[in-house]
């Protein structure tokens, strides 16, 4: 259903393109809507992450700022937006407007289709028969329909199951039928002959019903089929080698993807209605028409922002996997490597509603691998958005960032044919070292330099960091790229380059130049964080004076956070080294702290960027003069043609 503030839709003018209203003018009268059951607001409030719905909540206290007037003149809690798409297709944009500046805030996004035939033509499939219950036999015989259509009719999916089966150490035998945790040294052989039923967490229990549904018999757990304590890590150490064979050759992952935790049911109560689109009636001129609602982040907020998809351990199970079904709070849906599905699709997404991990899913499964000759920035450009996508989830225990990744690189490593280097890879490693941060670091960030933190990658890796990260791009022409990485080294802990890292180094070879940190003085461009660094290369300021026309300041981004640089000001330690000057229009430099002057030791603290022409004749003098030249680190790290070779840690 809908409320009647989502029924009084914007009208169009028949020459008119988009036009915008006041959706709710408050915050109370949202909740209200989404009590009722209005299916527009119910999107608009699970579009939100839980750190913007506290930030909407106690926004709301303050009776002053509950009503809002926004940069085009509506004011109220929330706007509506509505835009001509195409023919016969509208885009319907909600958005609270307390959040609009924020990056990563999206809001109710929904394509609304001009209505003809039954829902259950709009639907492809049977939405009528939603049930109430993700429990329940329809839903389950859905997902036999699923599983039985895959393994029919998709080669790609079975690629593997066509090979010689490989197993894990441990599985669980569902064929047999106190409250049990985990695996450990002490139940080993008493969990070896049988484990009770009813001693499984709940989300256990459920996973051994619904394999015994779909006909499957055996079932691997983590928690079950790796030692949790007891032996030192040393099971876990080994068991983590395998994952990559342990998802590639499963048969079906189950997805408790809105569980909390494992004593929580995987199976959820719904109301149908809230998960059937709606029907809308749409006034363009003076025509009245019913049209149909297709939320466009149908996906991202069903499945991708899962609680359990944002967790960065569950990434490598969403990539290896042939088969996944997800069992969440309003439905379960199907994703496999050549089909992604819903209980309201059955017979596949619509084609705009495809997950992004379609892309890189299939190159996994020998669909792909054979167009990725050696060299083909493809591969590389899927590796940027794995990143991404990685490091935009979270980890409990950030000691755990390299090795939740390794599966993944394992298998890219193959398909890639390069060597794996701590996130990066070793054929375009100059062009990927130039990586940055999305977010800004903070002061309450946990800060691996200030020592609360285990070391887990050197410096000049992003896996050094616990931000969201922006990749290096390989696109890049090689005259662009002013470094070159002569040589590096890292030790291993696991018996793979993909595992965990005590220590390692790299020699980069290229201009190292003096470098000063100053904060900005002129702070009040609009829209711009207040505190501005500028950057002073080999005594050359990079900075615009005044305001030349829309052209910013450079960006200086750090990996961590720092108050201040006054201290590494006053002892020269910081340096810089231009490393890509791409078509002579953007300027990048790797920021540079001396850990050990007298050898050439520096450890990265970031990146420096800035493609302002303003400043050309700047970089130009940065280039080509040799004034400011470190002279003072030794000799032996100086090449001829001006260069140095130096360590970074």
């Amino acid at each position: 259903m809908l409320c009647t503030v989502c029924q009084d839709l914007p009208k169009l003018g028949e020459d008119e393109r988009t036009v915008r209203k006041t959706h709710h003018r408050t915050y109370a009268s949202l909740q209200h809507s989404i009590e009722i059951g209005c299916y527009m607001c119910q999107r608009l409030w699970n579009s939100l992450s839980a750190e913007q719905k506290v930030l909407v909540s106690a926004f709301s206290i303050d009776e002053d700022k509950m009503e809002i007037e926004s940069a085009s003149g509506e004011s109220g809690f929330s706007v509506i937006s509505l835009e001509k798409f195409y023919p016969e297709t509208y885009h319907l944009k909600i958005v609270v407007q307390c959040l609009s500046g924020q990056a990563r805030y999206y809001g109710c996004s929904e394509f609304l289709q001009s209505f003809k035939g039954s829902l259950r033509a709009m639907t492809h499939g049977e939405i009528d028969d939603l049930s109430p219950s993700t429990k329940s036999a329809s839903t389950l015989t859905l997902a036999q329909k699923w599983i039985a259509d895959c393994t029919a009719n998709h080669p790609r999916c079975s690629i593997l199951e066509k090979r010689t089966r490989w197993y894990p150490t441990r599985l669980l035998d569902c064929g047999k039928s106190t409250t049990l945790e985990g695996l450990t040294t002490e139940n080993y052989s008493q969990l070896s002959d049988e484990i009770a039923l009813l001693s499984l967490p709940k989300l256990y229990q459920d996973a051994v019903y619904i394999v015994r549904v779909l006909g499957i018999r055996y079932l691997w757990i983590d928690s079950l089929c790796i030692i949790q304590q007891g032996d030192d890590s040393t099971d876990w150490r080994h068991e983590i080698t395998l994952m990559s064979d342990v998802y590639l050759n499963t048969f079906c992952n189950i997805s408790a993807a809105d569980a909390p935790d494992s004593n929580h049911s995987i199976f959820y109560s719904r109301d149908p209605s809230l998960a059937r689109p709606e029907i809308l009636n749409l006034e363009v001129g003076s025509l009245c028409t019913p049209y149909h609602t297709r939320d466009s982040y149908f996906w991202k907020d069903e499945c991708s922002n899962a609680r359990i998809n944002t967790r960065a351990w569950v990434l490598q199970e969403r990539l290896l996997s042939p088969r996944l079904l997800h069992f969440g709070a309003n439905q379960v849906l199907w994703e496999c490597r050549e089909k992604d599905a819903a209980e309201i699709y059955p017979n596949g997404l619509p084609r705009d509603f495809v997950s992004p991990l379609r892309p890189f899913k299939s190159i996994f499964h020998g669909s792909s691998s054979e167009s990725l000759t050696q060299g083909s920035l493809a591969g590389y450009e899927i590796w940027i958005t794995i990143v991404q996508a990685y490091t935009a989830c979270k980890l409990t225990f950030p000691s755990d960032k390299v090795v939740a990744l390794s599966a993944i690189a394992k298998v890219m490593a193959n398909i890639l044919d390069d060597e794996y280097v701590v996130g990066m890879w070793r054929r375009y490693l100059e062009r990927e070292l130039l990586w940055g941060l999305i977010d800004k670091p903070m002061a309450s960030d946990e800060d691996i330099q200030t020592g609360s933190e285990s070391y887990r990658s050197p410096s000049w890796s992003w896996m050094a960091t616990n931000k969201r990260v922006r990749p290096g791009r390989v696109d890049v022409e090689p005259e662009d790229m002013l470094i070159e990485v002569e040589d590096l080294k890292l030790s291993y802990s696991m018996h793979s380059n993909a595992g965990l890292v005590p220590g390692g180094w790299l020699r980069l070879r290229g201009m190292l130049k003096t470098l000063k940190l100053l904060r900005n003085p002129d702070n009040s461009e609009p829209g711009r964080p207040a505190n501005i660094w500028v950057m002073v290369v080999g005594g050359v300021p990079l900075a615009i004076n005044g305001r030349r026309g829309r052209e910013r300041q450079p960006e200086v981004a750090f990996d961590h956070f720092h108050h201040d640089f006054d201290k590494q000001n006053a002892d020269g330690t910081l340096y810089c080294m231009p490393a890509k000057y791409k078509n002579k229009k953007i300027f990048y430099v790797l920021l540079l702290e001396a850990v050990d002057q007298e050898r050439a030791t520096f450890r990265r603290i970031g990146l420096g960027c800035t493609g302002a022409s303003a400043l050309r004749s700047h970089i130009h003098h940065i280039m080509t003069s040799y004034d400011n030249q470190p002279e003072h680190l030794c000799a032996h790290y100086l090449c001829r043609d001006g260069l140095h070779s130096v360590k970074i840690i």
